[in-house]
């Protein structure tokens, strides 16, 4: 009787649940790749956008692309984990050397135009402002009761402390809605200059007018609303910009854009700061003027900078939901660890945030708040040189930090990856 044909290498492979014991299907199993790809967000048309805006939020994430940490894609649908041209941009097209170039130096550019006037605002134009709605005049010694056990003047500015912080809580509420929302607009953008151009040049000339505003002598209510129009205004800046980092560059360049991106981020922090200091010495508009300045100009030339952005005409249709906009504001399902590293997020971020708001007060009112006998010069030059001193220690610093993080972060791995494999 014959045999039965038997293919080879098709039916004479063994079973290999019978085959392989359990130890050698734990190390097949360690070997497989666990593609657990993250469906789009309902308000973006890219997954990796929505992080992006939500990691340029953050001071620490600039530190963190300028360090060349080699981590994992932050996109799992990255052209890296599937047959896609690494070289093509989300958007599909294939920039030249050129337009490469102009891709990195247009968003380095980008970076400081846009974090150096919103540093300036933050730091010290604004706290400032509020000083001079209670009367208190920064520029000139200021009548304080001191303090017998320590010599130091006491706290004269406490009647500022509520005002500035109600005026930060509506400012991170505004933008906590500000920043989704702009970026489900912005994502059904249809009109031949492309999606994040207009959004761009139109927030930037927004920014300058209501910041001229915010320079006047109001009222705190007034001042707390124009504040939240600067929220949606900025997120029109930020946000198109943050987005159009992984829309138009291709995965092949994306780490060294996002470093130097990163770099220009910690470079426009340290800018704006010290501009802010500087300018407060003429007068308490000074820097508001200058800040209207950048503002208008980040966003016009940044589009001139970077290559022109491809018409939107021909995109689908998207109907505008508002469950869009707060879907982005839910926390993520099925994810334990979440709410541990969220914490952790916003305990860090409140102290960072704290020291940013308050120190102009802390250095005003606190170390030069008692009139200093051998000089007649305002006391807003030497508070102003030391808030710009603490600023290049601040960038120094993160500059260290960065440039360490890389070879620490792979010495860690190469001793996690020597520990598995004796185990």
């Amino acid at each position: 009787m014959l045999e039965p044909y038997v293919r080879p290498g098709i039916d004479d492979r063994p079973d290999l649940d019978k085959a392989l014991s359990p130890e050698d299907k734990d190390a097949v199993a360690r070997l497989a790749i666990k593609d657990r790809r993250r469906p789009p967000e309902a308000s973006a048309d890219q997954p990796e956008a929505q992080a992006v805006r939500l990691a340029a939020a953050g001071s620490s994430a600039a530190a963190a692309a300028a360090a060349s940490v080699d981590a994992p894609a932050p996109d799992l649908s990255s052209a890296y984990l599937d047959m896609r041209d690494p070289m093509v941009a989300a958007n599909g097209q294939r920039p030249t050397a050129v337009q490469v170039s102009r891709l990195n130096w247009g968003f380095f550019v980008a970076s400081i135009l846009v974090g150096a006037p919103w540093a300036a605002l933050n730091t010290i134009a604004m706290p400032n402002a509020v000083a001079r709605l209670f009367d208190y005049d920064t520029a000139s010694a200021i009548s304080v009761t001191i303090n017998p056990s320590t010599g130091r003047p006491l706290p004269v500015a406490t009647d500022l402390v509520v005002p500035l912080a109600v005026l930060v809580v509506v400012g991170v509420v505004a933008s906590m809605f500000a920043m989704p929302l702009v970026s489900a607009l912005s994502d059904r953008t249809r009109i031949p200059l492309g999606r994040r151009t207009p959004w761009m040049v139109a927030g930037g000339v927004l920014c300058a007018l209501i910041t001229l505003v915010l320079g006047q002598n109001t009222g705190l209510v007034v001042l707390c609303f124009f504040w939240a129009l600067m929220q949606f205004a900025y997120a029109m800046i930020s946000v198109p910009l943050a987005s159009a980092i992984s829309e138009r560059v291709p995965d092949k360049f994306r780490p060294c854009i996002e470093r130097w991106h990163g770099i220009g981020v910690m470079l426009g922090q340290a800018l704006g700061v010290c501009m802010g200091a500087l300018g407060v010495m003429f007068d308490s508009f000074t820097p508001f003027a200058y800040t209207a300045v950048l503002f208008a100009v980040s966003g016009i030339l940044t589009v001139i900078m970077l290559p022109k952005e491809p018409s939107s005409q021909e995109q689908p249709h998207q109907r505008f939901e508002s469950s869009q906009v707060f879907d982005q504001l839910r926390p993520p399902a099925h994810a334990p660890a979440f709410a541990r590293v969220f914490a952790a997020r916003v305990c860090m971020m409140t102290g960072v945030g704290l020291t940013g708001v308050f120190l102009w007060y802390l250095v005003r009112f606190w170390v030069y708040g008692k009139a200093v006998v051998f000089t007649s010069a305002p006391l807003t030059i030497p508070a102003g040189l030391l808030i710009a001193g603490m600023a290049a220690a601040t960038l120094i610093g993160a500059a260290l930090a960065s440039w360490a993080a890389g070879p620490i972060s792979e010495k860690i791995e190469e001793r996690n990856i020597a520990t598995t494999a004796v185990v």
